[in-house]
């Protein structure tokens, strides 16, 4: 699922500026200090927010598989 769909979502559901979202974003990343995608972190917000994310699952698990595969290839 792509970070746009997810910001929509957040927006619709609690009002917050786009703006805000993105801000929201850029705080948690630093916060973590961790390479994390923008669609994670996303994730992570939204349950801060008592948002419930309508998502692909298939999508997600495909993302998933992609993820770790490329980790294996690029440690090896």
């Amino acid at each position: 699922m792509n970070s746009e769909k997810l910001i929509i979502q957040i927006v619709k559901n609690t009002g917050l500026s786009r703006g805000k979202i993105i801000e929201m974003i850029e705080q948690k990343k630093a916060s973590l200090r961790s390479k994390l995608s923008d669609a994670l972190v996303l994730f992570l917000i939204a349950k801060e927010l008592a948002v419930n994310l309508e998502i692909d699952k298939n999508r997600c698990l495909d993302d998933w598989v992609y993820i770790r595969v490329k980790k294996c290839i690029l440690n090896s």
